[in-house]
């Protein structure tokens, strides 16, 4: 039995950064989302192994999700 919300979090981000390995520069180093969920963590920590990222962007209406992220 799986969890599904983790199942669906680590697919849509494998498969977003299948697309940004081959669209994004090779030195991309800021990342930006807009909201601050669980889809924005599971992209982060994919595209933190890919990316030599510096710096963060992160819009969100709330302000927990949002730091949350940007630990």
């Amino acid at each position: 039995m799986l969890d599904g919300g983790w199942v669906t979090a680590a697919r849509t981000a494998g498969l977003s950064a299948v697309a940004a390995k081959r669209l994004a520069k090779i030195d991309s180093s800021v990342a930006a989302f807009i909201g601050c969920g669980v889809q924005a963590r599971s992209h982060l920590k994919v595209f933190a192994d890919l990316f030599p990222l510096t710096e963060i962007r992160a819009f969100g209406r709330g302000a927990e999700n949002r730091d949350k992220l940007c630990q």
